[in-house]
């Protein structure tokens, strides 16, 4: 071949086509938007270069800024495209329903059934806009390995990491149950019986990612799942410990006790579970952690973090638990940081134990130092009050 020749093959080589590389769901935005003689293809090839160059902003959005589309068009292309869940094709699993969203949109859940073994499971899948996101990528398998980690009967189980196309997917243990959330909305309180036998399985697992020199940082009540069960306390559930998703590793060289060392904090992946009632952690930029439940280190985005601040927040768990709000609920959003930094809890209930209660408050205490050692420190105390629980209400059986 001349170089003629290969100049001229340059010269006629098509160039690639920029709608290729969008989604799939930004791809049928399109057609719907040319298909009503919307937008014309030049606007549609404008905002998919314009798209190519910064993939985190959503195409429906650049099209709003390219005045192509008005606002409100915008938002009636978006509620004609075909659900998400009924786009994702996942090999191997059969999709049966989607189970949450979360609020920032960073992940979807799908109940589905994995064919191979006939088994039910969720499927916790990275939206397609962020599939060209190393970052959004990498918080999933940093998710995953984490929680590949850890193998406790009250931790929602971690299956496998795959993607198909442009789908990243996170395949778990589904839970058929409600969250400790849902539980309390419907409940408000529980008895101090029903709060150990919840408390004590959950610190467990605690304990034993702590072991693992790993920490939650979303403690919550939306992050406990009760899962029905015959084995199940019928007033509640079996505990799961559920979202890996803010969960960070603690250094090398940091010791595992509750007041020294910790771990470097980077930033959070929100995410959701069937169960959860609502959205976990934080959007990117804020502290790390639910602010009815962050722990003040937390708020005070310190580089280190330690087991400390999991305590901090599984004490305004069995908080909510007793008293049937968290520690500062009448506070505004707004203030809810500087109740953390700075006010004492409100006192609980006098129906609860003066030594539970002074249990609750330890872990609450402002200071890391001041709070419990470790989780194996606390779940002393709290098998210690569970024992003492368990033969009151003997007793009182007996009596009735």
């Amino acid at each position: 071949m001349t170089p003629d020749d290969d100049a001229t093959t340059r010269a006629h080589t098509p160039e690639p086509s920029p709608f290729e590389a969008l989604p799939r769901a930004d791809r049928e935005l399109l057609h719907i938007l040319l298909a009503r003689s919307i937008i014309s293809e030049a606007e549609a090839t404008a905002a998919a270069r314009a798209h190519a160059k910064s993939p985190d902003r959503p195409l429906a959005d650049i099209l709003v800024e390219h005045n192509a589309i008005t606002p409100n068009q915008r938002d009636r292309a978006l509620a004609q495209r075909t659900p998400e869940s009924n786009r994702t094709r996942i090999p191997g699993y059969r999709i049966h329903e989607t189970l949450a969203d979360t609020a920032s949109g960073q992940s979807m859940l799908l109940r589905a059934t994995q064919i191979a073994l006939n088994r039910q499971v969720a499927i916790k899948v990275l939206p397609r806009k962020f599939a060209s996101n190393p970052n959004a990528v990498e918080q999933l398998h940093a998710e995953a390995r984490k929680a590949a980690a850890l193998d406790h009967p009250n931790i929602v189980r971690i299956y496998d990491i795959d993607h198909a196309d442009d789908c990243h997917y996170l395949v778990m243990e589904y839970i058929e149950g409600v969250s400790l959330k849902q539980h309390l909305d419907r409940h408000t309180k529980l008895t101090e019986q029903q709060t150990l036998d919840i408390a004590i399985p959950i610190a467990e697992a605690l304990a034993h990612a702590h072991a693992r020199n790993i920490l939650h940082l979303d403690v919550k009540p939306g992050n406990i799942l009760l899962a029905q069960s015959p084995q199940a306390t019928p007033a509640t559930g079996i505990p799961k410990l559920a979202d890996l998703g803010i969960a960070r590793a603690i250094t090398p060289d940091a010791p595992s006790d509750a007041g020294s060392g910790g771990v470097h904090t980077e930033q959070p992946d929100a995410s959701a579970h069937k169960s959860s009632g609502g959205s976990g952690g934080s959007g990117g930029g804020g502290p790390i952690g639910t602010p009815h439940y962050i722990a003040p280190e937390q708020i005070r985005a310190e580089s280190a973090l330690t087991p400390a601040a999991d305590i901090y927040a599984f004490g305004a768990t069995l908080y909510h638990m007793l008293r049937g709000t968290p520690p500062f609920a009448d506070h505004a959003a707004a203030d809810l940081y500087h109740a953390h930094l700075t006010l004492p809890p409100p006192p609980l209930p006098d129906s609860v134990e003066t030594g539970l209660a002074e249990v609750v408050m330890k872990c609450l205490a402002k200071d890391p130092a001041d709070r419990y050692a470790s989780m194996d420190d606390l779940l002393t105390e709290l098998r210690a009050w569970h024992a003492v629980s368990t033969m009151r209400s003997a007793e009182q059986s007996r009596q009735s």
